[in-house]
């Protein structure tokens, strides 16, 4: 089919009997010179997906790659070197395949037209390292959740992926504090930061720039100071997890009195004095959870 421009299986129960001898080898595609989508997504983890089991160079450039919740490269578990001459994809969904080794964060610099990059649930090492940039990239989807990835976040992260709309990097082992770029996210509807190492405050430039915020979770790291600051700008905030950081201090109002907050958990901290009379003002919240200070 040297004319096939998308195959899509997405969403099914294939297993190891959709191709010879168990598995799928992308180099059977290699001459698809034409072909811009590919899309292999399963339902049951048993596709068997092999990208080296050859020397191949690939014909076409593709735009979309779908390959989340695969069997890619038993048993190194190698991320797809062809990937490596790949540099206008669009959309990259390599979630849940416990892929190891480096964090392939030169998919960003390889392609500058990027929009949705979902890396989730894979043991990847490393520290998370952006192109430098000359222009700020069209990245509107990023997901790293539940890998291993160490240091800090880059401080010009805000400046270089300001068209974030969601941001999932929680369940890693970043360290060191919340970058005050990330307040550059204007377009930011849902940040997860939770389960890591960060420490320091929280930045005055997130609760002022991400005004779109809808959900923030910044649970189970060791953040600490004011839990509030006294600007805020988080007026679509609903869902807010604050829980288990070293928080203390009193509940001043800043970040809450003009939100439509759903959820506040502000548990396991060491916040102190009294319960503020402004908690009742908060009439759409339907779950508040401050134990454990």
């Amino acid at each position: 089919m040297t004319s096939l421009k998308s195959l899509s299986f997405r969403s099914n129960e294939l297993n190891g009997s959709f191709a010879e001898e168990g598995s799928i080898s992308l180099s059977s595609f290699a001459n698809n010179s034409n072909l811009e989508v590919l899309e292999l997504d399963s339902h049951n983890n048993e596709l068997h997906v092999d990208t080296e089991n050859i020397p191949w160079k690939p014909l076409f450039q593709l735009k979309v790659l779908r390959l989340s919740n695969c069997k890619i490269n038993e048993p190194t578990k190698s991320i797809p070197s062809f990937l490596l001459t790949q540099h206008d994809l669009r959309v990259v969904n390599l979630s849940y395949n416990a892929m190891v080794g480096e964090l392939p964060t030169w998919l960003l610099k390889n392609n500058t037209r990027l929009e949705f990059l979902s890396l989730a649930q894979n043991s990847f090492t490393g520290q998370f390292v952006l192109p430098a940039a000359s222009k700020n990239l069209d990245l509107f989807w990023l997901d790293v959740w539940k890998n291993d990835i160490q240091g800090p976040l880059p401080a010009s992260i805000g400046h270089i992926l300001p068209n974030l709309q969601y941001l999932n990097m929680s369940r890693n082992s970043f360290q060191g504090s919340v970058p005050h770029s990330i307040g550059n996210m204007s377009k930011l509807s849902s940040l997860d930061l939770s389960s890591n190492n960060f420490t320091g405050e929280l930045p005055e430039h997130l609760v002022m720039g991400c005004k779109e915020l809808n959900t923030l979770k910044l649970s189970h790291n060791n953040l600490q100071g004011q839990l509030f600051p006294k600007k805020c700008n988080l007026t679509l905030l609903q869902l807010l997890y604050l829980d288990n950081n070293l928080f203390s201090g009193q509940l001043l109002p800043g970040l809450l009195t003009r939100s439509s907050l759903i959820l506040l958990d502000l548990s396991d901290n060491s916040i102190s004095e009294k319960l503020p009379d402004w908690i009742g003002e908060l009439s759409s919240l339907i779950s508040f959870v401050a134990s454990r200070n």
